[in-house]
């Protein structure tokens, strides 16, 4: 038999497998992200890590976010400056915009790419 032939058996198996291990990986949740900021170079990593994070809290009508930076940095295992730090980069390039609520309020994330 040829390698490439599959039986709708194994075929099923695999599909059953997947289906799991999909299922399992969106189950609390997910979050969606532009390919345009994904794939762009002019992005650092650590801005596209941020930058997807941010997308997994974020309304998906609005896309505003409401995540601290306390919050931020432990989720990510990073400084609250280092956060702070990515945040400002990704607003200096309009890929986010941060707005403040007043005094003692977590301020608000919306992304716009």
């Amino acid at each position: 038999m040829p390698p490439f032939f599959i039986t709708f058996a194994s075929l099923h198996l695999q599909n059953t497998h997947m289906s799991q291990l999909i299922n399992y990986r969106l189950k609390n949740g997910f979050g969606q992200v532009s390919n345009n900021i994904m794939r762009d170079p002019e992005v650092s990593l650590q801005e596209k890590a941020v930058y997807s994070y941010l997308c997994t809290y974020s309304d998906a009508i609005t896309n505003q976010t409401y995540v601290g930076i306390a919050k931020m940095a432990d989720e990510c295992g990073v400084s609250q400056s280092t956060i702070k730090r990515i945040l400002n980069s990704l607003e200096s390039k309009r890929i986010i915009v941060r707005v403040t609520r007043g005094s003692g309020l977590t301020s608000f994330t919306n992304i716009l790419k």
